[in-house]
């Protein structure tokens, strides 16, 4: 790891590799991640089990995304580990406020095996294909 350098995030305290980009937080501060406060280690497995990439295209993930959108259950499905899946900012504007099956099949990139895995997903099943 030359060149890089450990820290310590400025939110959580955990001791994390200095990245440039990150304004001394770690990844999961970073990113939004914790979703009451308490359940990071959950929330770090969940964005690992995707590869850290976005569940919808593949590219980087760097927000979550509410599978089914927060405006249509009158903000009932907070931020629990089976609402969100790893998004990249692209996706996550573009679906807005859509129902994932409307949205993602009419995307380029959409593939039936990854929809099948995020509604798995959603349901409180396993979302490894």
């Amino acid at each position: 790891m030359v060149g890089k350098s450990k820290a310590v995030c400025r939110l959580c305290g955990e001791v994390f590799v200095q990245r440039k980009d990150y304004h001394r937080l770690c990844q999961a501060c970073w990113m939004g991640i914790c979703f009451d406060g308490s359940v990071k280690s959950g929330a770090m497995s969940l964005w690992r089990e995707w590869g850290g990439k976005c569940a919808y295209c593949g590219f980087d993930a760097l927000t979550w995304d509410h599978v089914v959108p927060q405006v249509l259950t009158n903000y009932q499905n907070q931020d629990t580990p089976h609402d969100v899946v790893p998004c990249c900012k692209r996706c996550n504007a573009s679906k807005c406020a859509d129902p994932v099956e409307s949205w993602y099949t009419r995307q380029p990139f959409f593939d039936q095996s990854k929809l099948e895995r995020i509604l798995n997903h959603t349901r409180g099943q396993n979302g490894k294909v």
